[in-house]
């Protein structure tokens, strides 16, 4: 869920973890808890080893938060050293040891970081999720249209100016005036652009 997601983001940020390493290590940890259901007998060893079933008493498999909480707990109760970095790569990928002091601290201080992202408004819920999904699509709609508005400006300004710049290449060729067409080519390209810019400015503040 996005809730306990961007909790989760909160704790990694504080253990030094990095977004990207948080998700590669949530996405290990989902595939261990597959496989282990889907009968992996190396993942399922994983978490027999601390102590830990995958099932509940009726048979049904945890979700990942709870055994995520459970590996948290475990963790808190085993000293640190070469069985806990190799568990903890094993559940969570090769970035799984820098997970070690986030889990030390057992589910009740997972719940601590998840007290204190709230209290500091860093957890996402659902529902803000949804709306700035939207919210993004909407800004993304928006810039497609001024891209189309931009497209149909340039179709109009476009034969205009190829006729204007060959009229003057026809004048400077035969009279030698470059610098007089330069100069009226410019006011005239200035004077479309003026034109252009107060086009774009209604799209602007539309």
């Amino acid at each position: 869920l996005v809730e306990e997601y961007t909790a989760l983001q909160y704790a990694a940020r504080l253990g030094g973890v990095s977004v990207g390493e948080l998700d590669a290590g949530l996405s290990k940890f989902n595939r261990t808890i597959d496989e282990a259901a889907s009968g992996g007998t190396k993942q399922a060893e994983a978490f027999s080893r601390l102590g830990i079933s995958i099932t509940d008493a009726g048979g049904n498999l945890k979700t990942n938060q709870q055994l995520f909480g459970e590996v948290a707990d475990a963790f808190q109760a085993m000293p640190d050293g070469i069985q806990k970095s190799a568990i903890s790569m094993e559940l969570l990928g090769r970035s799984g040891t820098k997970f070690i002091p986030i889990l030390n601290g057992g589910s009740k201080g997972l719940a601590g970081f998840t007290a204190e992202a709230i209290a500091l408004n860093k957890v996402i819920s659902g529902e803000q999720a949804a709306q700035s999904e939207v919210f993004n699509d909407n800004l993304e709609r928006l810039g497609l249209a001024s891209e189309g508005a931009g497209n149909q400006i340039a179709e109009e300004l476009l034969p205009t100016l190829v006729d204007m710049s060959g009229l003057m290449v026809d004048v400077t060729t035969k009279t030698g005036a470059m610098g007089g067409a330069a100069k009226t080519l410019g006011g005239c390209i200035k004077g479309l652009a003026t034109a252009a810019i107060g086009r774009g400015v209604s799209f602007e503040v539309v």
